[in-house]
């Protein structure tokens, strides 16, 4: 070989390391924090069918009678939006918003190549006052990104928002955290609380995607972007909801209680420390009260599993029927103690399956609520009656087929006295304000 042609070969050898310095020079916390969390980011598209029709021209009797030629048309309306996942065993947290009376939900992951997988989603429970749902994928376990435990944040500091804007998926933005505890009034019936702002660009399709630190922690869940104020645009101020609050509504949206059709004979709350599960009460007379179950006492394992912290052990109960058993190892008095119990079935008062079987809503009986009159919604059946026409959870039902509801026993007196295929006309009390309708019982 001439020396000439040594020179090449030893520029390029002398080239590669450099080239591999400059890579590692410019992986900064930004890059390292996106490259952690990606595969842990979904998009989420929804589809739901809809029945619209024409409105009646009051004043136009000609225009009237040209309309009437046309019937009702069902169409199928797509939304698209983000989410993160929170948990190895699939659990997606998004907005309430994104996933809303959606007949089907489709999440889109990233695996391991970079390639894009779908997965068909179940929604687990909502809270539509705080805008949050927890939806499930099956296939795991998955890449899930961390819950931020403590709330450290500083005015400022760089933050890092990630999801699907305008469909694009994987898109990342980033910018500096604002302002903390921000309040925001999204609608009539809806004002959040526990906000963050950011000037991190947020975008129609990024909602329910994650706001991050650089550390690749989830701080909060993008809800809400300000376009205008007072006709004026306005840049660089979009809300996340803290991840204090988004824990809170997460432990809740898991728990058996609410969304399960079996006791535990027990409550559970978070304790002192990120992953501390204590009994909070507990039923004498139920299965846990005489297993020997305690009040105070620190869940340490359920099934001989550790257990991470309330959401993970609520969410590992979701499933258990009647007559499953719970082997339990708690913390009392510094001793470890086993106590093996059981499930058992709920006995429905006749209010709550008259409600969910005809009405299509789970309702809170006034012992449970507080409420001196109506009754309070729990929750909504996918494609049932009250979730046709809107009702969500939190709303308290005040009037059906004309009637004052004062009693669960007058619910069930309407829903059995109720013509087959007639609607009743229906009231509900939402933040203040009365929402009047029609309801088909099924």
């Amino acid at each position: 070989m001439s020396r000439f042609a040594i020179v090449p070969v030893l520029l390029a050898l002398l080239a590669a390391p450099s080239l591999a310095s400059d890579r590692a020079s410019r992986r900064t916390p930004v890059v390292k924090a996106v490259e952690k969390v990606a595969p842990a980011v979904v998009n989420i598209s929804t589809t739901k069918r809809v029945t619209r029709k024409f409105a009646s021209v009051h004043y136009d009797r000609e225009m009237d009678l040209f309309f009437r030629r046309f019937r009702p048309r069902s169409e199928t309306l797509r939304s698209l939006g983000s989410g993160a996942i929170i948990d190895p065993d699939g659990f997606v947290v998004t907005n309430h918003h994104v996933v809303n009376a959606a007949d089907t939900i489709t999440v889109t992951v990233l695996d391991a190549d970079g390639n894009e997988k779908s997965y068909r989603a179940t929604e687990i429970n909502s809270d539509p006052a705080n805008d949050l749902a927890l939806i499930k994928i099956e296939g795991g376990p998955f890449p899930h990104v961390e819950i931020a435990e403590v709330d450290d944040l500083m005015i400022g500091e760089t933050v890092i928002a990630m999801g699907n804007p305008i469909g694009l998926g994987h898109t990342v933005t980033t910018g500096v955290l604002s302002a903390k505890g921000r309040s925001l009034t999204v609608s009539e019936t809806v004002r959040l609380d526990d906000l963050l702002q950011t000037d991190a660009s947020i975008n129609p399709g990024n909602s329910g995607g994650p706001l991050l630190d650089i550390n690749g922690r989830l701080i909060g869940v993008n809800t809400a972007i300000v376009r205008y104020l007072r006709g004026t645009p306005i840049e660089g101020i979009g809300f996340s909801l803290a991840a204090t609050k988004v824990r809170a509504v997460l432990d809740q949206l898991v728990d058996p209680a609410e969304i399960g059709d079996v006791t535990l004979g027990f409550v559970t709350r978070r304790g002192t420390g990120t992953k501390a599960v204590v009994v909070e009460s507990v039923d004498p007379e139920g299965p846990a009260g005489k297993a020997g179950l305690r009040v105070g006492d620190r869940i340490e394992t359920l099934d001989g599993e550790p257990v991470r912290g309330l959401f993970d052990f609520r969410k590992r109960i979701l499933d258990r029927e009647a007559g499953d058993t719970l082997a339990l190892v708690v913390r009392r008095g510094g001793r470890l103690v086993p106590v093996i119990t059981k499930a058992e079935k709920i006995p429905p008062p006749a209010a709550k399956v008259v409600a969910w079987e005809r009405l299509g809503a789970a309702i809170a009986l006034p012992e449970e609520s507080g409420l001196k009159q109506g009754l309070g919604i729990l929750g909504v059946r996918r494609g049932g009656p009250a979730h046709r026409i809107g009702v969500q959870r939190g709303d308290v039902l005040v009037d059906l087929g004309g009637r004052r509801i004062e009693s669960p026993d007058d619910l069930v007196e309407i829903v059995e006295a109720a013509d087959s295929g007639r609607p009743l006309a229906i009231r509900i009390w939402r933040r203040n304000k009365m929402f009047s309708g029609k309801v088909e019982l099924d």
